[in-house]
């Protein structure tokens, strides 16, 4: 009788054993399935990339893990199928496979390429991803091949065992870098996008993978760096932590030239160039004495964010640095290993008045004027250049002379915002050599509005002249003036000019029409603007 019952009571437990997996079975998998389904449905809908993505991985699992999870549990708890079975052990290959898949479809969504992904969106690494890849494959590979089907493993992992030890020689260098990957994917001492420096090798980071580096040159040319070479060697990051790049230049300038107005031409220059950071200022300091070439070497320490562009700015530079040579009448050394056979008179520097006075007597504006007013604009006036994108003179400034041009093109801006014309307030006597300033980088305006942009008057071409409002009293000009054209011009200083315009009632009744006619330009460029947007 115990006998028996003990026969019924473990008939009655697998009874209800039966019946909880049909439950589970019948109900518990669809309703798996269905909220699977919302959840990766709603995930679809929203607009994070991530969240599709792995919308995406967990549809798979839906779709190819439980249907076959489903069978298994059928075939051994429902109809009592030996694990042994054939049938069982195809099903439950299949369903290791499709884990399998599935595992490696979500690691690929995990794993993106640097470039593409959102700010605050999750990444994995490219080689932990590659390395978990490899475990997971190597994982269900040991146990299907052992568990399932009963193949020998110990023997598997005897020849692994003495095998490894000559593959570990033979790929010495492949596992070195892949360790070194290891660390640098942990450690992270550099990132896709930064700017790396490697031996001789510069350029920036454009994928990182288990086996190596590699980097864009300035060359747009990619070159291969070996992880193990990368964890081993001294390696200079220009983007960690700071994205501030610092850059020197080199110049040299004659002896005969003060360092104080040197350094201030410079700064000048190094402020109005674009892509030159304002803070911190660029620093401009004397390195040596060049006895050799007799020249004092100047160092300018500028700061940038974008070091892609290091090379442009550089070129900027020096491009402004010729015309602010010429403008202030700087002397660049010369090497001493050429020998310059001439007498005093040669090199002394020749009249320029001829000259001048040829250039004013050829241009339609002057032509008519009397021989006396050209032959006092030539004795005063000097030979300045510009170069394009150079800034003479800011928007509520005072005009420190007056400017004719002989070659090239200026254009006269101002400042307005959101249709409104910002009129400059009064301030300092602009005074010294014209400021360079760009729109890019600096405000050439005297209160330095917000939110603005600039509009354009008119453009003056050769022949054409301007600095007319020094005349009156206490009137900043009202417009902004920058070189569009590489520009020459004749200079006439202030008080020079104003002489010049009180003996000659002629050209002061001039000036006063051109003074009423250029006044008009602010008011008609706004009637200009108020008849397009009818």
């Amino acid at each position: 009788m115990e006998q028996l019952r003990n026969i019924l009571a473990q008939a009655d437990s697998a009874k209800t054993g039966l019946y909880l997996w049909t439950l589970l079975l019948v109900i518990g998998i669809p309703l798996l399935i269905l909220l699977l389904g919302e959840w990766i449905e709603r995930w679809q809908r929203q607009a994070d990339p991530s969240r599709v993505r792995l919308g995406r991985a967990i549809a798979n699992f839906r779709n190819l893990v439980l249907p076959l999870l489903s069978l298994r549990l059928i075939l051994q708890y429902i109809l009592e199928v030996e694990n042994t079975a054939l049938s069982v052990r195809v099903v439950e290959t299949l369903l290791w496979i499709m884990v399998l898949y599935s595992s490696l479809y979500m690691i690929t969504q995990l794993v993106r390429s640097p470039g593409s992904v959102v700010k605050g969106e999750f990444a994995m690494p490219r080689v932990w991803g590659e390395l978990l890849r490899m475990v997971l494959v190597l994982g269900v590979g040991f146990y299907v091949l052992g568990a399932l089907w009963g193949a020998p493993m110990e023997q598997v992992f005897a020849a692994l065992g003495v095998g490894s030890i000559v593959i570990g020689f033979a790929l010495q260098d492949t596992l070195s870098s892949l360790v070194a990957g290891l660390f640098l994917a942990f450690e992270k001492p550099f990132q896709v996008g930064h700017w790396l420096r490697h031996s001789t090798f510069e350029g920036q980071v454009i994928e990182m993978n288990w086996r190596a580096v590699r980097l864009r040159t300035r060359e747009r040319d990619i070159v291969i760096l070996p992880n193990s070479l990368m964890g081993k060697d001294a390696v200079v990051n220009y983007t960690l932590v700071d994205p501030l790049h610092a850059e020197l230049i080199h110049v040299s300038f004659a002896y005969t030239h003060p360092p104080n107005q040197v350094k201030r031409i410079l700064l000048e220059i190094c402020l109005a160039t674009p892509g030159v950071v304002q803070d911190p200022a660029p620093h401009i300091r004397i390195i040596s004495y060049a006895y050799d070439k007799v020249a004092i070497n100047y160092e300018i320490k500028l700061f940038l964010l974008d070091f892609l562009r290091t090379e442009f700015i550089r070129d900027e530079i020096l491009t402004r640095v010729y015309y602010a040579t010429q403008r202030n009448n700087l002397l660049l050394p010369y090497s001493t290993t050429i020998f310059y056979e001439r007498d005093s008179s040669e090199l002394a520097r020749g009249d320029e008045y001829p000259q001048r006075l040829q250039q004013l007597s050829a241009l339609p504006s002057f032509a008519v004027q009397p021989t006396a007013v050209l032959e006092q604009l030539a004795r005063y006036a000097e030979f300045y250049s510009f170069g394009a994108e150079e800034w003479i003179l800011p928007a509520g400034a005072f005009f420190s002379g007056f400017y004719i041009i002989l070659e090239g093109e200026v254009r006269l801006v101002v400042p307005e915002r959101a249709g409104e014309s910002l009129v400059p307030q009064p301030q300092a006597a602009f005074t010294g050599v014209p400021q360079l300033l760009t729109a890019r980088t600096s405000v050439p305006y005297a209160s330095e509005p917000a939110n603005f942009q600039w509009r354009e008057l008119t453009r003056l071409k050769s022949g054409e002249f301007f600095g007319e409002l020094m005349l009156l009293r206490d009137q900043p000009s009202p417009y902004a003036i920058e070189v569009t054209q590489d520009m020459r011009a004749l200079f006439v200083q202030r008080t020079s000019f104003i002489q010049i315009v009180e003996t000659n009632p002629r050209l002061a009744m001039e000036m006063n029409l051109l003074i009423e006619e250029r006044a008009k330009l602010i008011p008609r460029a706004e009637d200009r603007k108020t008849g397009e947007s009818l």
